[in-house]
């Protein structure tokens, strides 16, 4: 029980510094929308500024009409100048909007908060045959009733296996992710339970927390038969010595 604990504190620790990414990413989209504001205000102020040299620069070649040219290219010129200037900061303000927003990595920031969320409510059942006329719920339940625990489930669905495989596991949701652990504290009992030894409960992991999983379990495996003298077993995502 104390593995799986150290489990969860793992995922919640994950998802805490998730929420906190996601927290610092709105921040700094905040911050740029401000500075984006204030360059286009800037813009707005530098194209008043042309428009004003213009009406001066046509205010003084009707005032001296010989120097008509050198005018022309004076006007030109500031045109030339602020526009320069004006594409310069919009492009500054594009490109570090771009990269230090990355909406790309916002929205999957947001989707890994919402999963773990999704999946903190789950556990999955292993071991369960398929009965004739007795539902997946109706075996879960049982099963519940074995480890001490009578919850209400969202919802109990055996998932489906490739090419029609039969005996697939059980997606079980509930109302709450204390719930999940509770029952996963208590799920080591059942392998003093007769006819249930081989029922295995775990959490909804991800696929790559399997692949993790997995490695972690066969690299205890291998500890156990290197030195059968002494207990092993998983803790915050290593393998440990209990000795």
């Amino acid at each position: 029980s104390s593995g799986i604990n150290a489990e969860y504190g793992g995922i919640a620790i994950a998802l805490r510094d998730l929420k906190q990414d996601f927290s610092q990413l709105e921040e700094k989209n905040k911050r740029l929308q401000e500075e984006a504001e204030a360059a286009q205000k800037r813009l707005i102020e530098a194209q008043d500024q042309l428009l004003q040299c213009q009406a001066d620069i046509i205010r003084l070649q009707k005032e001296n009409g010989d120097s008509r040219p050198s005018i022309e290219e004076t006007v030109s010129s500031v045109q030339k100048t602020v526009q320069k200037e004006i594409q310069s900061y919009a492009s500054l303000v594009q490109k570090s909007c771009a990269k230090s927003l990355a909406p790309a990595r916002l929205q999957q920031a947001m989707r890994k908060v919402v999963a773990e969320e999704d999946r903190s409510h789950n556990l999955i059942v292993y071991g369960l045959p398929e009965e004739q006329g007795v539902s997946a719920e109706e075996q879960v339940l049982q099963v519940l009733q074995h480890v001490g625990e009578k919850p209400k489930l969202k919802s109990c669905v055996r998932m489906k296996g490739k090419g029609g495989e039969r005996n697939c596991p059980i997606k079980v949701v509930l109302h709450t992710r204390e719930m999940v652990r509770s029952i996963l504290a208590r799920s080591h009992t059942l392998k003093e339970v007769d006819g249930f030894s081989r029922v295995y409960l775990c959490p909804d992991r991800t696929v790559e927390q399997r692949v993790e999983r997995r490695k972690l379990v066969a690299a205890l495996a291998e500890k156990k038969v290197a030195e059968p003298s002494k207990k092993f077993a998983i803790r915050k995502g290593t393998v440990v010595c209990l000795d």
